[in-house]
């Protein structure tokens, strides 16, 4: 199969503007033609990026890379740069296409053919491509976010058995009373934590029985729930942790600590250290886990920032082991209103595909949470520091 590079074009002076957004079409190539599809959105410095898949048939071999490019008198030229995963003779092409608009749709039509330098496609070979817009209130079924399955979607079909064959469980944690002096009562954490729950169960299949929902616990509550937790798991199932409630960082141990309600700011002696939960989480023999903690100084436990679907590349996702971490801050303060919370929830709620990777989950709500919060938050993902994480990722699997 051949993988293409790209180049468009947009009629004589279109907008750059006019090629944002998710494509799909077909491609012809020497053995025949293979589906293709397309998203693209602009850089700060003004080019033309994205990702290109392609998928051939009956085969169903399928190659997904990144491209780059930009327009020149109307036309844009996409370059494939570097591979996302790679099958069969795939080669990083270049593509010339132009926009066109008929009545309501969008489309733009063109010819791929090889790079001279790099991508390893068969010199003298071309072909014609064609890609029609995908408008937003269409299910994307042509792997540009997590997959609708389809008839065809052999691989996206086998995920969905494992993730079926796999339990999931979730410990949530809301702490809003903190008797101790100096500590502000919180009001909204043990609401989020039930909401959270409910979530859940009703869109993605947890079972309630799986599900344990702590009010303002103590130290020890939650460590007890931890081991109960790791006495329940077994290597092919999944978990995931939620925490809302207060968090400190102390500069001199360059650390980060939960207050459970038992915890004074005379003693540390009942707070979790981020060392203590990164140890609790290491326990779990779960094939994938997922922290989600809404606290101040949350995401100072992370190692790095990364995200990445189409079912191939999920699918390989779930084969890794993986620990990681969705925060709601790095090393600041976040207000006792989340807006963390209300579009991580919000966004589970919306979600139309089948699979939704933790990454996926990140991307889909960072920007509103900065745009709509008091000081400009930032939410962190990443892998969890020393917890045993191989590069895979959490997948929710949409049951409902």
């Amino acid at each position: 199969m051949l993988v293409i590079g790209l180049i468009w074009s947009a009629g004589a002076y279109a907008q750059e503007s006019a090629y944002i957004g998710k494509w799909k079409g077909a491609a012809k190539v020497p053995r025949g033609i293979i589906s293709v599809a397309l998203e693209l959105s602009l850089d700060e410095e003004g080019n033309h990026v994205g990702v290109f898949y392609s998928k051939s048939v009956p085969v169903k071999d399928s190659s997904a890379y990144t491209v780059k490019g930009n327009t020149k008198k109307g036309l844009l030229t996409l370059y494939g740069k570097k591979f996302i995963y790679r099958k069969g003779t795939s080669c990083l092409a270049k593509l010339v296409l132009s926009y066109d608009l008929q009545g309501n749709s969008e489309f733009i039509n063109g010819k791929w053919k090889p790079q001279l330098v790099v991508g390893g496609c068969i010199p003298g070979f071309s072909g014609e491509m064609s890609f029609e817009k995908v408008k937003e209130s269409q299910a994307v079924a042509a792997a540009i976010q997590a997959p609708v399955l389809t008839p065809s979607d052999d691989v996206g079909r086998l995920l969905k058995e494992r993730l079926e064959s796999t339990n999931f469980y979730a410990l949530i944690i809301g702490v809003n009373n903190y008797p101790s002096e100096g500590l502000t009562p919180l009001d909204r954490p043990e609401s989020d934590a039930d909401a959270l729950a409910q979530t859940l169960t009703t869109y993605y299949g947890f079972e309630s029985t799986n599900i344990e929902v702590l009010k303002s616990p103590s130290r020890d509550g939650i460590i007890q729930a931890f081991e109960n937790l790791s006495s329940k798991t077994k290597e092919k199932d999944n978990v995931l942790i939620f925490y809302a409630g207060h968090g400190v960082w102390l500069e001199e141990l360059h650390q980060g600590y939960w207050l459970p309600s038992d915890a004074s700011l005379t003693s540390r002696s009942n707070w979790l250290s981020n060392g203590t939960i990164r140890d609790l989480i290491r326990s779990l023999k779960s094939k994938h886990t997922l922290l989600i903690a809404d606290a101040c100084f949350s995401g100072a436990m992370l190692k790095e920032r990364a995200v990445m679907m189409n079912s191939k590349a999920v699918l390989e996702m779930y084969k890794r082991t993986s620990r990681k971490a969705i925060t709601s801050g790095t090393l600041e303060t976040v207000p006792d209103k989340s807006v963390f919370f209300k579009y991580l929830n919000k966004r589970l709620k919306e979600q139309d595909g089948l699979f939704l990777t933790a990454g996926e989950l990140f991307n889909s709500f960072k920007i509103a949470v900065i745009n709509n919060s008091p000081n400009s938050q930032l939410p962190q993902y990443g892998a969890i520091s020393q917890s045993g994480d191989e590069g895979g990722d959490f997948i929710f699997l949409r049951t409902d």
